[in-house]
């Protein structure tokens, strides 16, 4: 069976597409919603924790402690919803938006930032000329004096103060200068300029600059407002200081000990108005984002979805199913019809998958029964017309003695007594058959000669070969040692020359040998009668058969004798054969295992047999 024709593989085939389908969509479904879910929570997130740590830093640049944070932590907490957390960094809490809960959870592992007032705003712009030409009395709150290195730096201000100042000038700025044809308009993104003129709109007249930009967009904030004085302050306090120390004095230039003191100034003026750094937790330990696109905006997608595959595996199911389920509802009518007796019931053969095989097994099947039902009939009314010739003779030579119509002289017994062992002949074949179909029948194996017993079947066949005017012969020059059981042995060599007597016609032969050939005893009965045609040939050795339908007396014989042939050679673990050429005879051939072969399993032995002896053996009629 070709196996793209096998069911099973076109049932896996059908099993795997639906799974297939079934995988591609629910992984495009989860993979779509599932990206969709991370990027805009991730971006939310991003916004919502920038915005968290932006007014926590403008708290920290604007405050010198942390006093007072809880208030916008709070606010922040119910702002965003989430759990909102500061600790130093040795881990002592300064304000957690769970702190009122009675047993608040547990910090996550590691912090989301670090609030550090410190490393912010600290971006570089143009560099002086000459430090030194800085005056401490020059220092303005809008900037911070050059630090060691020469360059000035621009006094950080708070991000998201900074930005509520300024985002309404720039955007109102921009607008105004963009309708007057700016080349390059004033964008948010770019920074702020630190005077009007680094703006350096060309094309427009400075008139319109000046009415389109707000002044107060560079006026110091209100950190730098706060801290340039206090700057300025400790310069001076500072350079007065070094002045009144000649030692200091003599060994420090004047630029690099004003260097020294701007650096200390701007110190001490940052950490008088900053806070300490402080770690920011967001959420509580263990907690992650979870994800269910089974439910919310993707519920009504899934659902979708999901009927979908389902109405897709329904149709693959149900078109698999009926070209599965049809032939099999075809088997179960034909099974029922034939329970109700109509042995001709069949079903159609189509396909080579494994219906098609169950199929053309059904329809086998039907015909062995068939067959065997017509062979069941036919043999009760073989056994009825073979019981019925011979009782019917014996019952009408009795009742006509009995009338004193036949005298009961010693011919009319003898008739009768043929009738009789007839009888008896037939019932011990029906026995045979009946034991060896039940697995009964039993043999007293042992070891034997098949040549000698061949020559003893010739000689005890010649008178009735003589009879029919036929030559019969042995052809058995070489011993060969079987085991078996003798009488059953004999039996079959009975009814197979037997038969050769009777269908050779006068001046035939018919030849008995035995020899011993590859390990195989070889008996073998050959006439030159009158042969069987092809189309009988296979039913040879069934029950009651018969190639001569008219049931003759005289050319025909009971019908069981190579039926038994065949039962006893099977249980000695051997096999018979039939060949035949019309018109020049036919040739039975008997092999059976030599000595020493083995014995078919089960097989029982017995020192005594039921059925015919030996010498009534010798003399059963051949089917």
């Amino acid at each position: 069976m070709a196996l793209r024709h096998s069911l099973l593989l076109r049932l896996l085939a059908v099993s795997l597409a639906v799974a297939a389908l079934a995988v591609a969509a629910t992984a495009w479904l989860i993979t779509r919603d599932t990206t969709n879910t991370l990027r805009n929570d991730i971006e939310r997130s991003l916004d919502r924790d920038n915005h968290v740590y932006e007014e926590l830093l403008a708290f920290a640049q604007t405050h010198p402690t942390w006093d007072g944070v809880d208030a916008v932590v709070a606010g922040l907490a119910a702002e965003t919803g989430e759990r909102i957390a500061l600790t130093t960094p040795d881990g002592a809490v300064l304000a957690d938006s769970a702190v009122s809960e009675d047993d608040p959870p547990a910090l996550p592992a590691a912090p989301a930032a670090v609030v550090d007032p410190l490393a912010a705003g600290n971006e570089a712009v143009p560099e002086t000329s000459d430090p030194a030409a800085t005056d401490s009395s020059d220092v303005s709150p809008g900037t911070v004096p050059p630090d060691t290195s020469g360059r000035a730096r621009p006094l950080p201000a708070p991000p998201a103060l900074e930005t509520r100042r300024t985002q309404p000038l720039v955007q109102a700025a921009g607008a105004c200068l963009a309708d007057h044809g700016a080349a390059r308009p004033l964008d948010p993104e770019d920074g702020i300029p630190s005077r009007l003129d680094d703006l350096g709109w060309d094309l427009v007249p400075a008139a319109v600059v000046e009415a389109c930009v707000d002044p107060a967009l560079f006026a110091p904030s209100e950190a730098e407002a706060a801290l340039g004085p206090a700057v300025k302050a400790a310069v001076v306090a500072c350079l007065a200081q070094a002045e009144s120390d000649p030692t200091a004095s003599q060994a420090m230039s004047p630029q690099d000990r004003a260097a020294q003191c701007l650096a200390a100034g701007v110190q001490q003026a940052r950490d008088a108005v900053r806070a300490d750094p402080a770690l920011l937790y967001l959420g509580t330990a263990g907690a992650a984002t979870r994800f269910d696109t089974l439910w919310g905006a993707d519920r009504a997608r899934t659902a979708a979805t999901v009927a979908g595959i389902l109405a897709v595996a329904a149709a693959v199911t149900v078109v698999a199913g009926r070209r599965l389920v049809r032939p099999i509802r075809a088997l179960t009518r034909a099974a029922q019809r034939m329970e109700a007796g109509e042995h001709d019931a069949r079903v159609p053969e189509s396909g080579r998958d494994e219906v098609g095989g169950l199929a053309h097994a059904f329809n086998a099947m039907a015909d062995s029964l068939e067959a065997s039902s017509r062979q069941r009939r036919a043999m009760v009314s073989d056994v009825a017309h073979e019981l019925r010739s011979p009782l019917a003779n014996i019952q009408g030579y009795l009742e006509a003695a009995q009338d004193g119509v036949v005298p009961l002289d010693d011919a009319l017994i003898a008739s009768l007594l043929d009738d009789a062992t007839t009888l008896r002949r037939l019932v011990d074949d029906l026995q045979v058959l009946a034991l060896a179909d039940a697995g009964r029948l039993t043999l007293d194996r042992e070891a034997l000669d098949a040549a000698d017993l061949v020559q003893a079947v010739v000689v005890a066949q010649r008178g009735a070969a003589a009879a029919a005017r036929v030559r019969l012969e042995a052809d058995a020059p070489q011993p060969v040692p079987i085991m078996g059981d003798p009488d059953r042995l004999r039996q079959v060599l009975v009814n197979l020359v037997g038969n050769a007597l009777r269908y050779t016609p006068p001046g035939g032969q018919v030849t008995v040998t035995a020899l011993a050939a590859a390990g195989t005893a070889v008996l073998a009965v050959h006439d030159t009668g009158v042969g069987i045609a092809p189309e009988h040939l296979p039913y040879v050795f069934d029950r009651f058969y018969r190639c001569d339908p008219s049931r003759s007396r005289a050319t025909g014989g009971s019908g069981l004798g190579l039926a038994i042939v065949r039962q006893i050679v099977a249980a000695h673990d051997g096999t018979v054969t039939a060949t035949s050429e019309p018109g020049r005879g036919s040739t039975f051939t008997v092999q059976l295992p030599l000595e020493g072969g083995p014995e078919r399993p089960g097989l029982r032995t017995a020192r005594s047999l039921p059925g015919p002896a030996a010498g009534s053996a010798a003399s059963t009629r051949a089917g």
